[in-house]
């Protein structure tokens, strides 16, 4: 009764985590075909060193060096989250999951 109850769950989570990202591909081509330019990611751009602060509208030396140190530390905690964080839930996953199979 339980295992059939997390398959059910699993199913429906995977259903809308399905539907999230098929919704995200539909707007990104519509936006794509009426030729809409994603301006989110000029600040990515900047970052990079593509495009200059003043064609975003950052001239205060302060809001950029406070961006650049923000987007340093989002940086470090995704590595951190992606070379320890997701290992072990994938171990534990794996776990849970023979040990089903094996009962």
């Amino acid at each position: 009764m339980r295992v059939s109850a997390m398959k059910m769950g699993f199913n429906q989570s995977l259903i809308l985590l399905t539907l999230l990202c098929m919704s995200a591909i539909i707007i990104w081509f519509n936006n794509y075909k009426n030729n809409i330019k994603p301006t989110f990611l000029k600040v990515f751009q900047m970052m990079s060193g593509f495009i200059t602060t003043v064609s975003i509208g950052l001239t205060i030396r302060q809001d950029i060096m406070s961006l650049l140190n923000r987007t340093r530390i989002l940086f470090k905690i995704i590595r951190y989250n992606n070379d320890f964080i997701v290992p072990i839930f994938i171990i534990i996953f794996n776990m849970c999951l023979y040990s089903y199979i094996v009962i």
